[in-house]
């Protein structure tokens, strides 16, 4: 499941049997958000390791590796950066 705005891919949604992966893609302004102190209400090392890409930074997450929180302020960032 994926979901776009306008021409801007958010998110994707892998579902898992009593789970999920959600990965996003994170540009220049969005990672310099994470590390300028989001990280420790993502989790850590929310953007160390993590795959890069042409159009930025993927970052993925279970439900089981983050809080529902924690979810919540990556959409938040992904969709303000």
């Amino acid at each position: 499941m994926t979901f776009d705005r306008g021409s801007k891919r958010s998110f994707n949604l892998f579902p898992k049997p009593g789970d999920f992966l959600l990965r996003m893609v994170f540009n220049e302004k969005g990672v310099a958000v994470l590390r300028s102190g989001w990280n420790s209400a993502c989790g850590e090392r929310t953007t160390g390791g993590s795959e890069k890409y042409p159009k930025g930074t993927m970052v993925d997450r279970s439900k089981v590796a983050a809080s529902t929180s924690a979810l919540t302020t990556l959409l938040w960032i992904q969709m303000t950066a």
